[in-house]
């Protein structure tokens, strides 16, 4: 009895995690870690000191995010997969410079706040996203996307063809 109820249990998150990443084709992009080498370069290209804010947006794990905060800098991991929040959750636990984890749509929330975004969204969602962020962010804000660009906004330069750099105006 207790090795079906431990199955059950078992599949029944499977199905839930499963649900959520083939929602995530339809609402942003599916779980695709960015390699470290261009998490590196994106980090740099932010110019991040300790008074930065900054959002990751479709966190994943938030490999990104909580590399981002041992520059010093206030990290919002935000992730609509549940599962991916709650694992941002616990391993802020062990994690000696801690984020702000939420489950959230990106598409419905405030940016004004961030002086940074990155991001590694599919182009469909980069464009829904386009105008809230260049006009809710503050002139002078900083946009780091991997691979994928914006359609109304010329990057201020690009590294290596995958990291692209936008600046609020």
């Amino acid at each position: 009895m207790i090795t079906q109820i431990f199955f059950f249990v078992i599949v029944l998150i499977y199905a839930a995690f499963a649900f959520y990443w083939v929602q995530a084709f339809f609402k942003g992009a599916p779980y695709y870690p960015s390699n470290k080498k261009i998490v590196k370069k994106m980090i740099k290209a932010m110019e991040l000191d300790g008074k930065s804010k900054v959002a990751e947006l479709g966190a994943g794990d938030g490999r990104i995010a909580f590399a981002i905060s041992k520059t010093g800098a206030h990290v919002t991991a935000i992730e609509i997969n549940p599962f991916f929040v709650l694992l941002m959750k616990l391993k802020n636990i062990f994690h000696k410079n801690k984020i702000k984890a939420i489950r959230a749509n990106v598409l419905d929330h405030d940016y004004s706040q961030y002086n940074a975004v990155t991001i590694y969204l599919y182009p469909g969602l980069m464009h829904q996203l386009e105008d809230s962020l260049f006009t809710q962010m503050k002139k002078g804000s900083v946009i780091v996307s991997n691979t994928f660009r914006f359609k109304k906004h010329e990057p201020e330069r690009v590294i290596e063809n995958r990291v692209v750099i936008y600046r609020v105006n």
